[in-house]
């Protein structure tokens, strides 16, 4: 590793254990959705969105899909509350296209790899088919074991996650994730700059009071 990366990283992560510190996810962010349109935002994939009584509905009955913000962002944060029942979903950084296809960051929050996060291929020019996933790993927590990302079976879970640099970390239902930075895979490794979105991979989910804060550096 280069004396720049070493600064850079170290940089990234004096960030975010900052932001941490200073109460980061009790800030005020800027609302995402309005709660009665999707403007704002545009679809991928099969899945269908829409908004029902001011929360976003996300379903995969007719396969699998995307709700991606039409800004781009670099370093983000994004928190938001969501509930669901044997669904599968999770939250999408940095989604840009490379090559023949389009890479992102993927962290799955719900389903039987929850906690595991992932680089995505995704090809945007054949209504968002998924290509390619490879595993990075799994964020942990206080006690340096993996975050245990268990949802409440009749209440709405809370996500505010924010990236910087290499790293990713937050909190999901009040239990925080340390500072996650992939090795030789790193988030955004070749995409460091894209959409961030929402993802449903099976059953429905629906999601409220979310929120996007801009970390890029201008």
């Amino acid at each position: 590793m280069s004396k720049n990366s070493v600064f850079t990283a170290a940089g990234a992560a004096i960030l975010l254990c900052s932001l941490l510190s200073s109460g980061f996810h009790a800030r005020a962010q800027t609302p995402a959705a309005n709660g009665s349109t999707l403007a704002g935002w545009h679809t991928l994939g099969r899945a269908d969105w829409r908004v029902e009584n001011g929360e976003i509905v996300g379903s995969a009955a007719n396969g699998a899909g995307f709700l991606l913000l039409n800004n781009h962002y670099a370093d983000v944060g994004v928190r938001f509350l969501f509930q669901c029942q044997k669904c599968e979903m999770g939250v999408l950084v940095r989604l840009a296209r490379v090559g023949d296809c389009s890479e992102g960051s993927y962290l799955s929050l719900a389903g039987r790899d929850a906690g595991t996060m992932y680089r995505l291929d995704v090809d945007t020019t054949r209504g968002g088919t998924e290509i390619g996933r490879k595993p990075l790993g799994q964020p942990r927590g206080q006690t340096n074991q993996p975050v245990q990302f268990t949802l409440k079976p009749d209440g709405w879970n809370d996500a505010d996650l924010f990236v910087s640099g290499d790293y990713i970390l937050g909190y999901f239902n009040d239990g925080r994730i340390r500072d996650f930075a992939f090795g030789g895979a790193n988030i955004g490794e070749k995409a460091r700059f894209g959409l961030v979105g929402l993802r449903i991979g099976a059953g429905e989910v629906r999601i409220k009071d979310i929120s996007i804060r801009d970390l890029t550096a201008r």
